[in-house]
């Protein structure tokens, strides 16, 4: 198990879940995998950091803790894990890809992101789809752990200014996963503002707003 704590010296290569984080390319697109993880989230009562509010994660189920939300599927059971694009997604063909050295798509509505992403179910494939909210928290979860900051850019890089750069190639680069903050702005699923500007998220299903 990890805590969050205020980015004291270990080693995160050897405790879960960064020593099972790694690449692979399927139908052609590089991507990354992140095991199931399970998190506990509390205020501190005592010690060191009392008061300040700390994330804790473990690799397997432990009193008060519950799986991330990123680990449970479209219907509502449990993944082993989930496979995210080493690369922003640019445009080939029509359909999104995870490749470097080319631009990211832009221009382009939530609406038609979310339905190009799912166009890669074919030939056999299956699980494709944009990004969804509770996946890019996680990923920002692990990444402050590991950190010690969510000031990705202080503690990395700011991942280039001003204008569009091609993916890959900035220096917000975290353990293989490029661009996860700065370059183009970031399209999600699961996640919408009512007429009254008041932030919706999927439930449990990812079929209903809440």
């Amino acid at each position: 198990m990890s805590i969050l704590g205020g980015g004291q010296k270990m080693n995160f290569n050897n405790v879960f879940p960064y020593n099972q984080i790694h690449e692979a390319t399927i139908d052609g697109q590089r991507m990354i995998w992140f095991p199931k993880t399970y998190v506990r989230g509390e205020n501190l009562y005592d010690g060191q950091f009392k008061g300040k509010y700390a994330w804790q994660i473990s690799e397997y189920p432990r009193p008060f803790f519950h799986v991330h939300r990123a680990f449970i599927d479209s219907n509502g059971h449990e993944r082993d894990g989930f496979w995210l694009g080493k690369y922003e997604a640019s445009n080939q063909n029509g359909l999104p890809a995870s490749v470097p050295n080319v631009l990211p798509w832009t221009n382009i509505s939530t609406t038609d992101a979310i339905a190009t992403a799912k166009l890669r179910n074919r030939n056999g494939q299956s699980g494709w789809h944009i990004q969804n909210c509770f996946e890019y928290w996680y990923v920002s979860l692990i990444m402050m752990i590991e950190l010690g900051t969510p000031d990705f850019c202080t503690k990395i890089g700011m991942g280039g200014t001003g204008s569009l750069q091609k993916c890959g190639t900035t220096n917000a680069v975290w353990r293989g996963l490029y661009e996860h903050w700065a370059n183009a702005w970031e399209i999600v699923d699961g996640c919408r503002t009512d007429a009254n500007k008041v932030i919706q998220l999927w439930d449990r299903t990812g079929e209903h707003y809440v």
